[in-house]
């Protein structure tokens, strides 16, 4: 899945992002040409202030053994959001509680909430059905684009939505899809917990 947007950050500046989300590395050379010849049909005389790359893990398997005296965050503790690589919100979090557990109780234990573990598994079987059929995965964005509010788009793709935004998510995607990698998703989990 390769998509860009655009956020306004003053009145002659914008922040442009492009994303590739996929199971091969996709090289950040290609990312730079798709991006320029993007920016040049809507903008002339633009200039590169500042530019950031990266490649996150957005799924697999990571090591959560547990150290006395070390405070884990980053990927392995859930700051990338599996589904579109988002985690500005999940590390503020993640830093305003821990520093309060910290000097609270010298205890760090971050508890999850019920929405943010639907989240999480909706994460899931998204990434499960991009695994399964990247076609479906983009039309199941497409209709989020499509049938959700700009606003509650918004807050879902930022981790800041609330339990009726989950139920327009899930009221807006495409059903068949979903229900077969939901499904997919607890054979693999089911198979897990025998094989453990």
């Amino acid at each position: 899945i390769y998509f860009l947007y655009m956020l306004p950050i003053s009145d002659h500046s914008v922040l442009f992002q492009t994303t590739y989300i996929g199971v091969d590395l996709f090289k950040p050379d290609r990312l730079k040409e798709e991006t320029i010849l993007t920016i040049d049909r809507l903008f002339k005389n633009w200039v590169v202030l500042r530019t950031e790359q990266g490649t996150l893990l957005q799924s697999g398997i990571f090591d959560k053994e547990t150290v006395e005296g070390v405070c884990y965050g980053g990927s392995s503790r859930g700051a990338i959001r599996p589904s579109n690589g988002y985690a500005f919100s999940r590390i503020t979090k993640w830093s305003v509680n821990t520093a309060k557990l910290i000097l609270e109780t010298e205890t760090v234990e971050i508890k999850k909430s019920l929405t943010s573990s639907i989240v999480g598994f909706m994460d899931e079987v998204f990434l499960q059905l991009l695994r399964r059929s990247p076609s479906d995965a983009v039309r199941t964005i497409l209709c989020l684009a499509k049938y959700l509010s700009p606003e509650t788009f918004a807050r879902f793709m930022s981790d800041k939505l609330n339990f009726l935004d989950i139920m327009r998510v899930v009221f807006a995607s495409p059903k068949i899809p979903m229900i077969i990698s939901s499904w997919d998703k607890f054979k693999k989990n089911h198979a897990n917990k025998i094989n453990d």
